[in-house]
């Protein structure tokens, strides 16, 4: 991106940059074809006047081409190809009229050579801008001094200043608007630069939250403070590699019993657990529980808030069972038009061996699940 022009910086700006283009090469074409028409009794040569007109019109015609933003850039050659045309056109001009147009420049070739340097802030650098208008003044400067044909320093000062100043005031003006244009892309591409990677960032961090849960103090205790301390020695030791090896186990211990500790009630629309006696379900016990939820929740016809989990604590019968014990009921609530019932007794059975006692109930377009842990 340094030194770039600002085309190569922002490619879309060539869309409008071309339209500019485009106006720019009409009104030269239309400039040189009424003042050719206007001073026709100054032509020495018309061939060699047509051949000027023919070599600008090559020139803004190549740069409209150049300049198409969809497939191609403005090169350093190929505005060099429209620059050289159209000084070409002028000098062509120039000497169809030599002889005749002494008293006041009122040739075209000085006013297209200007256009053309005005049309070049949006494709070339500020140095090089400077640089063909420096030859550009100095070419308009010869062509007027064979055609004043005087010896007076005065008349002759005065006739080169009209005549190139034009050329140097849009040229001057051309290398500016680059300079400027160019330093402004520059620092909104760093601005968007910055917010990319800013924006990069919180996603990141954002993805490890909802990897890690909420609760990320141990990665921010333990393991960043380490990456730092390696990343500022620069040095990895035996000693480091002991206690990443370590890090690395303490850190998937985390995240398995981050994974196992899900809450359930994240998979239901309503969950009742007043004694929280989920938190004494075994890792099997959740995991069939959570893949019965799961698949519940994906049935087609299932009510809206329809999916609930209870856990309550009761005397130990009809089982066997005595004492006091823990127990689940889930309950899935379809429409009138569903079949509840169709396929679930592979995840009963998956509940049936998780849990000592599992009851099924498929009355009516409600399934609940009872079971004892």
């Amino acid at each position: 991106m340094s030194g770039g022009t600002a085309q190569e910086i922002d490619p879309l700006s060539g869309i409008t940059a071309r339209i500019f283009v485009v106006a720019v090469g009409c009104v030269a074409v239309l400039s040189a074809g009424v003042l050719t028409a206007l001073n026709a009794d100054e032509i020495v040569s018309p061939a060699l006047i047509l051949l000027a007109f023919a070599a600008l019109v090559a020139g803004f015609a190549y740069l409209v081409w150049s300049a198409d933003p969809y497939r191609r850039t403005v090169t350093r050659a190929r505005y060099g190809v429209t620059y050289s045309l159209v000084l070409v056109a002028a000098i062509l001009e120039s000497s169809g009229q030599l002889g005749r147009d002494t008293n006041l420049r009122n040739d075209w070739g000085p006013i297209v050579v200007a256009l053309a340097l005005m049309v070049s802030g949006s494709y070339r650098r500020p140095a090089e801008i400077v640089l063909r208008t420096a030859i550009a003044a100095v070419v308009v400067a010869a062509t007027t001094a064979l055609h004043t044909g005087t010896t007076d320093l005065g008349e002759l000062i005065g006739s080169v200043t009209m005549s190139g100043t034009l050329v140097v005031a849009l040229g001057g003006g051309a290398a500016i608007f680059a300079s400027s244009l160019t330093a402004a892309l520059r620092v909104d591409r760093r601005r968007a630069d910055e917010a990319r990677r800013n924006r990069d960032v919180r996603d990141r961090r954002r993805a490890i939250e909802d990897f890690l849960g909420t609760d990320i103090e141990s990665l921010r205790r333990d393991v960043l403070p380490f990456l730092r301390e390696v990343k500022a020695r620069d040095v990895l030791t035996d000693d480091d590699r002991r206690r990443a090896a370590a890090l690395a186990k303490s850190l998937r211990s985390s995240l398995a019993v981050s994974l196992a500790e899900e809450p359930l009630e994240r998979l239901v629309d309503v969950f009742v657990d007043p004694l929280a006696a989920a938190a004494g379900l075994g890792a099997e016990q959740r995991t069939a529980l959570r893949t019965v939820l799961v698949h519940f929740a994906a049935q087609p016809g299932l009510e809206a808030g329809g999916l609930s989990l209870e856990f309550v604590r009761e005397s130990g019968r009809g089982s066997g069972q005595a004492g006091v014990r823990m127990t689940g009921e889930l309950t899935a609530v379809f429409g009138p038009e569903a079949s509840p019932a169709t396929g679930i007794a592979p995840f009963v059975g998956l509940m049936q061996l998780s849990f000592p006692h599992v009851d099924a109930d498929t009355a009516r377009n409600t399934i609940v699940l009872r079971f004892v842990f």
